[in-house]
């Protein structure tokens, strides 16, 4: 496995996945939160609850999205988790 440089075209390859993706779940998974949490609030409380209800859904999302980030290849690269400890340093 070669380590590559990180340069600003590889870093704006994975930022710009990121925050797409990230942007495009929140929107439209905030809007589908806050409809079904508001329905559901007022079918069962008879309040709609907070107007930001939806927002619970940013952390999971953001969450997903950054897995997916790992998990793509991009053009000539992909992300990888690599150990720093040396293969023997178990043994002692």
């Amino acid at each position: 496995m070669q380590e590559l440089e990180l340069t600003s075209k590889r870093f704006g390859s994975v930022a710009w996945l990121f925050f797409w993706r990230l942007a495009v779940m929140c929107v439209v998974g905030g809007v589908l939160a806050t409809f079904l949490f508001h329905w559901l609030l007022q079918l069962i409380l008879g309040n709609p609850g907070p107007p930001g209800i939806g927002t619970i859904v940013w952390v999971p999302l953001t969450l997903l999205s950054l897995r997916m980030l790992f998990r793509k290849e991009y053009s000539g690269f992909r992300i990888a988790l690599i150990s720093t400890r040396h293969p023997t340093a178990h043994l002692h």
